[in-house]
């Protein structure tokens, strides 16, 4: 079987699903285990016995910033345990798919909800219990996974703001034990936001010279990020400030360090 998909994003769940963002907001799963077992996930579908979807409709004036595609990141996401799909749709809503039993559904994934939003979603990333939303004009929303109905977010959900559009967000744990926030914006910050409590700014990152594109905690509080520059390694240290490592380019394709 062949396929020529335009790809947007792909991610892979610790249950070995592979999933691939197409850039009409729909999406293909693939078993790793199994290729044959696949599916195509369409925008369209609605959830069966629960709220009707709420749509946003747009109004006179506003900006057509939403219709812009370029810089977006994390259209598609599984959650740590690989039991819910988080897709960022073309329309202001994203779609949360769960396993279903193929047996009784004939479908391995099914869309569990939908949760729409004032401004399209540029970031995502996800907890086994929350998923956390970044838009194109700063803000950061916050939902509960474990609510099952369809959900439009409002000013109320809003747990953080920022002066530039956001391109990434993660959420961390560090070995201290210490859970916070990264923001990355188009204006070469990333932010470092206690969580819960996102108001209460730890710090910034101020080393960039581009717009930040992509950050992610690795092993030993290290942050790497990317940026229209190259990438960044920093240190997250016990104050949990920002401290350079290495930086490295990349030229038509070569991963240089230097």
């Amino acid at each position: 079987m062949e396929f020529v998909l335009d790809m947007s994003e792909l991610t892979i769940s610790s249950t070995n699903w592979l999933a691939i963002s197409l850039r009409n907001g729909a999406a293909i799963v693939f078993n790793l285990n199994n290729t044959q077992k696949w599916q195509y996930l369409k925008p369209t579908d609605q959830p069966e016995e629960t709220t009707p979807t709420a749509t946003v409709s747009k109004q006179q004036g506003e900006d057509d910033e939403d219709n812009t595609s370029d810089l977006n990141r994390n259209l598609i996401k599984f959650t740590p345990d690989g039991q819910k799909l988080a897709v960022n749709g073309q329309n202001k809503q994203i779609y949360i798919y769960i396993p279903s039993d193929f047996e009784l559904t004939k479908t391995y994934w099914q869309l569990q909800r939908i949760i729409t939003v004032k401004k399209r979603a540029s970031a995502l990333d996800l907890t086994n219990e929350f998923l956390l939303i970044a838009d194109k004009s700063g803000d950061v929303y916050k939902t509960d996974l474990s609510i099952d109905t369809n959900l439009v977010l409002t000013f109320d959900d809003c747990i953080m703001g920022h002066l530039s559009m956001l391109l990434d967000i993660a959420f961390i744990r560090t070995n201290e034990n210490q859970e916070f926030i990264l923001t990355a914006d188009r204006d070469e910050k990333i932010r470092l936001s206690h969580y819960p409590n996102a108001y209460n700014i730890q710090g910034f990152c101020l080393g960039h010279t581009e717009f930040v594109s992509h950050v992610e905690l690795i092993a030993q509080n290290h942050i790497l990020s990317a940026s229209g520059a190259g990438e960044n390694l920093f240190s997250l240290e016990k104050k949990s400030n920002f401290s350079f490592l290495s930086q490295a380019h990349f030229v038509f394709g070569i991963y240089l360090i230097v």
